[in-house]
């Protein structure tokens, strides 16, 4: 989600834009189109509980199966946060990949959910930028500047000074995440950080083997941090999703 509106910012060498394209999932939510560099990204969380193709996902505990929360467990919560997945739930188990670099998942069609190269170009690219200003941290770039945010006392971090975050517009909003333990949701870090999967299970690999492991590679963007970090998590966990354009 981003406040920052329809605008464009050239930020050193470094092009960021909302496109002021809408783009609608399966069941109608609709969510706006941010271009940073030469990518172009849903500029808020996913909120659907369908795949592009209509199905519902499933809700069984099973890896292979897939879940989807409300983030604080509230129902209104998920227009603004979107709603948290498993791995199985946002990569699309039974697999829709269309080919080795682009899953579709959960993704409208015309995105698919980003791999773990998509992302580090993400960070790359908004760490780069080159200015006369004052060197944010790229978390802070890629963070929504709202008071949503858990305060932090350290310099140059989501939390501190927030409405000075987002000059890439891609809005990373602190939703939390969940994991499930003993069968019991355990929801946690609401206002602390965003935690975004990737396509790409752990070892880098599309063989059976590791699409059928138990831990796959996501992004992390916490309210005391600077860095965009690169995470391994059980794909039990449930993230949110952002989506990138084909």
């Amino acid at each position: 989600m981003s406040s920052c509106g329809n605008d464009e910012i050239n930020y050193g060498s470094c092009h960021f834009e909302v496109k002021g394209d809408t783009v609608w999932d399966i069941e109608g939510n609709a969510y706006s189109v941010v271009r940073i560099g030469d990518q172009a990204w849903l500029g808020e969380n996913l909120k659907t509980v369908h795949y592009a193709n209509g199905a519902v996902i499933d809700n069984s505990d099973d890896i292979l199966g897939a879940r989807c929360y409300n983030p604080c467990g509230h129902p209104d919560s998920a227009k603004v946060y979107g709603k948290l997945y498993n791995w199985a739930a946002a990569r699309g188990i039974p697999d829709t990949a269309t080919s080795k670099s682009q899953v579709q998942g959960i993704c409208p069609d015309g995105f698919h959910l980003p791999s773990d190269v998509e992302w580090q170009e993400l960070v790359d690219y908004t760490t780069n930028c080159s200015t006369s200003k004052a060197r944010t941290s790229v978390a802070k770039r890629l963070a929504i500047n709202d008071s949503c945010w858990r305060p932090s006392t350290i310099p140059n971090t989501p939390g501190n000074v927030p409405d000075s975050n987002n000059i890439s517009h891609f809005g990373a909003i602190p939703s939390g995440h969940c994991f499930v333990i003993n069968g019991v949701n355990k929801f946690i870090n609401f206002h602390g950080g965003a935690h975004f999967w990737s396509s790409t299970p752990y070892g880098h690999r599309e063989d059976e083997a590791s699409l059928s492991n138990s831990h796959a590679y996501g992004r992390y963007i916490g309210h005391n941090d600077v860095l965009a970090n690169k995470s391994v998590s059980n794909k039990k966990a449930c993230f949110s999703v952002r989506c990138i354009k084909d």
